[in-house]
C-alpha cells in the first residue's frame, strides 16, 4: 500500500500516456518505500534554459533526500552508437535522454530558486528509466547509477532506486569542491519544504481534474482502501460468532456487505438489519441481487414483515423498543412447526451498538438457527463512540459482552483501528475535536495537496447561519462539486433545520430530504438519520454544543461521515469549547 502523494492522483484512463510511464506511476504510487513523497506526473516546463519548453516525466520529491527528475523511455528497442540514440524498431534517431532530462532538471531548479530564493540548498539530480530493457552502456554523459533499468527494477523497488540515485548524487556533490552551497549534512527538504517545492512548480502543471474524474477517483480510492479491510473477514473466517468493533471510516458496513456475499456464497441464508432507516435502504440496495436467501434492512423492518403489522406512523419508541419485538416473539413461539418462518443460518447486524437490547436479542435468537450461543452471527459496530440512541449510555467493550452472555459466551472481538473512509485532514481533526479514544491505527487514505482541512464558519444567529449555507453551496458549486456529492446534516429536525429553512431559489428547488432526491439533489437531514453513511462533502449545521458527552458523541458521528470535505457552521459558544479542547489536547 504506497503512500505517494501523486499529482495527479491517476492516470486519465483516455490519454495517451506511453505503458513505461504507465508501469512507473503505478510503481511510485503502489510502492511502500514511497511514504510522504509528492510526485508530479508529466510536468511541462515552460522556462527551459535551452528549449521554448521541456517536459519531464515525474519529478520526484523526496523527503530528506532532494528531487529526482526523471526521464521514461518505454521503447524495447534502445541503441546508443557513437552518442547518437535510436528508438523502437523503426530506429527513431533522437537526443540523448540523459542530456535531455539534465537540462529540464536544470530549469526546474532554477524556476524553484527564482521564486524561493531560501531553497537554493535542495539537491535536484536527474535519472534515466528503461523499463522494459536491460541498459548497460557506459559513457562519459552520465553516471551508471543514473540508469534505472529492467534489471534493476527487477531486483528492487522503485523507492529504493530513487534514494539510491539520490544519495550517490549527494556523494557526488560532498567530493564536488565547486558545490560549496551543498551541505551533507543538511536533512533537506523537510515536509514542509516538500510540499513548498510542489506548490512552486505546480502552476507548471497542465492538468485539471474534472467533477466527474474527482468522483471516479475518490470511489476508486475508497473502494481500494476498504477492500484491504477485508483482511478482517480472512482473519476471523473460521470463527461461527464475532463482533468486530471500531471506529467510524474503519469500513464496517462495506465488511458487513461483504460478509453477506460470502456467506451466500457459502450456500447460508442470511439476514443483514441495522438500526437506522436510510442505511437499511442502502444495505437492501447493495444486495438485491441475492433475494430472497438475504434479506435485508432495518430490523423494525424485519419485525413489521414479520407480524404482518401495518404501522399507522403514530406508534411510540415504546411500541418500537418493546411492544413489537413481544409481538414477533410470541409469533415465533406459537409457530412450533417453523413452517411460517424458517429460521435463517447466519444472522449479520450492522451499526450493532443500536441494537444490543434484551427485546431485540430475544427475538434474533428465536429466528437464528441455532440461536445466538450456537448459531453463526457477526456484530460490527463501535461500541465505544456511537451510541447516540441511548443518551448518558455510553457503550462499552463489557457492555457487549455483559449483553450477549446469557445469549453466547466466549466469542472473539476483532478490533478495526485502520481508517479507509476520510482523508488524513479530516481524520486528525475527528479525533481531535471530538476527542476519539483510541483514536485512529492508521489513515489509509493519501493526503493530497489539492485535499481541504476541515472548514468552519460560526454565526451569531438563524440569519446568519441561512447566509453562510448559501454561501458555502455557491462556493462548492464553483468548485464542481455535484448535487449528489452534497449532505446537508443538522442536530435539528425538519422544519427547524438551517436547510428546511432555505427559502432562496434556486437552492431551495435544489435540495430534498435524503432519502428522496434523485440525482443532481443536495439531500438534508437529522445527524441520527444518516449514522452509518457518508458522503463526499458533509456541511454540519445547527451545532449550539459539543462539550457534553451526549452533544460530542453526536458531533463525532457527524463529522465523520465526509469522505473528502468537512465543513461545519456552527455557533459562536462552539468555537470556545472547539478552543478549549486543542487547548486541552496541546497541554496534556
Amino acid at each position: 500500500m504506497g503512500m505517494a502523494w501523486m499529482i495527479p492522483p491517476q492516470i486519465d484512463p483516455e490519454s495517451n500516456v506511453p505503458p513505461g510511464e504507465q508501469k512507473l506511476f503505478r510503481e511510485l504510487k503502489d510502492d511502500p518505500d514511497t511514504k510522504d513523497w509528492i510526485v508530479l506526473h508529466s510536468l511541462d516546463v515552460a522556462a527551459h534554459r535551452k528549449r521554448i519548453s521541456g517536459e519531464v516525466d515525474f519529478v520526484v520529491i523526496i523527503p530528506g533526500m532532494g528531487v529526482l527528475c526523471l526521464e521514461v523511455k518505454s521503447h524495447s528497442s534502445i541503441e546508443c552508437i557513437n552518442g547518437e540514440w535510436f528508438f523502437g524498431r523503426q530506429r527513431e534517431k533522437q537526443r540523448s535522454p540523459f542530456k535531455q532530462v539534465s537540462q529540464t532538471m536544470h530549469s526546474l531548479r532554477a524556476q524553484l530558486v527564482r521564486e524561493a530564493p531560501d531553497l537554493n540548498h535542495i539537491v535536484f539530480w536527474s535519472a534515466v528509466v528503461f523499463p522494459f530493457v536491460v541498459f548497460d552502456t557506459a559513457s562519459p554523459e552520465w553516471h551508471p547509477w543514473q540508469v534505472i533499468d529492467l534489471a534493476r527494477l527487477s531486483r528492487d523497488s522503485i523507492g529504493h532506486l530513487a534514494v539510491k540515485v539520490l544519495r550517490h548524487a549527494r556523494s557526488y556533490l560532498e567530493k564536488n569542491v565547486s558545490a560549496r552551497w551543498f551541505n551533507p549534512g543538511n536533512n533537506h527538504p523537510t515536509p514542509a519544504e516538500c510540499r513548498r517545492i510542489a506548490e512552486v512548480l505546480r502552476p507548471q502543471f497542465e492538468f485539471y481534474e474534472s467533477p466527474v474524474s474527482r468522483a471516479r477517483r475518490r470511489e476508486e480510492e475508497i473502494r481500494y482502501y476498504t477492500e484491504k479491510q477485508t483482511r478482517a473477514l480472512d482473519a476471523m473466517a473460521w470463527n461461527p460468532r464475532v463482533a468486530f468493533m471500531g471506529p467510524a471510516g474503519t469500513g464496517k458496513t462495506m465488511l458487513a456487505v461483504e460478509a453477506v456475499r460470502r456467506a451466500r456464497t457459502q450456500g447460508r441464508r442470511v439476514l443483514l438489519v441495522c438500526f437506522n432507516r436510510l442505511l437499511g435502504n442502502w444495505m437492501r440496495e447493495q444486495v438485491a441481487d441475492l433475494a430472497p436467501d438475504v434479506v435485508a434492512g432495518t430490523l423494525h423492518q424485519f419485525l413489521v414483515h414479520l407480524t404482518n403489522y401495518h404501522p399507522t406512523g403514530k406508534e411510540s419508541s415504546h411500541f418500537w423498543e418493546k411492544e413489537l419485538p413481544e409481538k414477533a416473539i410470541q409469533m415465533l413461539l406459537s409457530d412450533n412447526t417453523g413452517s411460517r418462518h424458517r429460521p435463517f443460518d447466519e444472522i449479520i447486524i450492522d451499526e450493532a451498538q443500536d441494537l444490543l437490547k434484551p427485546a431485540y436479542l430475544d427475538v434474533l435468537d428465536l429466528i437464528l438457527d441455532g440461536g445466538l450461543r450456537h448459531g453463526r452471527w457477526l456484530l460490527f459496530g463501535d461500541f465505544v463512540n456511537q451510541n447516540i440512541y441511548a443518551p448518558g449510555s455510553a457503550g462499552t467493550l463489557e457492555m457487549l459482552e455483559n449483553l450477549l452472555n446469557p445469549y453466547a459466551s466466549g466469542f472473539p472481538i476483532f478490533h478495526l483501528g485502520d481508517n479507509c473512509r476520510n482523508t488524513p485532514r479530516i481524520a486528525s481533526f475527528i479525533e481531535t475535536s471530538a476527542r476519539l479514544t483510541p483514536g485512529y491505527a492508521s489513515v489509509l487514505r493519501p493526503d493530497r495537496l489539492e485535499d481541504r482541512d476541515p472548514v468552519l464558519h460560526f454565526y451569531e444567529d438563524h440569519d446568519e447561519q441561512q447566509m453562510l449555507l448559501i454561501q458555502t453551496l455557491e462556493s462548492l458549486y464553483r468548485d464542481g462539486y455535484r448535487g449528489e456529492d452534497i449532505v446537508i446534516l443538522s442536530t435539528l429536525a425538519a422544519p427547524d433545520s438551517a436547510a428546511s429553512c432555505i427559502t432562496d431559489s434556486p437552492w431551495k428547488e435544489r435540495l430534498k430530504p435524503c432519502g428522496s432526491g434523485g440525482a443532481g439533489y443536495i439531500q438534508h437531514c437529522t445527524i441520527h438519520a444518516f449514522k452509518g453513511l457518508e458522503a463526499p462533502v458533509v456541511i454540519v449545521t445547527d451545532l449550539e454544543e459539543i462539550a457534553a458527552p451526549d452533544a460530542r458523541t453526536l458531533f463525532y458521528v457527524a463529522i465523520s461521515r465526509a469522505q473528502d470535505l468537512l465543513i461545519i457552521l456552527a455557533g459562536r459558544s462552539v468555537q470556545r469549547e472547539l478552543l478549549n479542547i486543542i487547548t486541552e489536547n496541546i497541554s496534556s
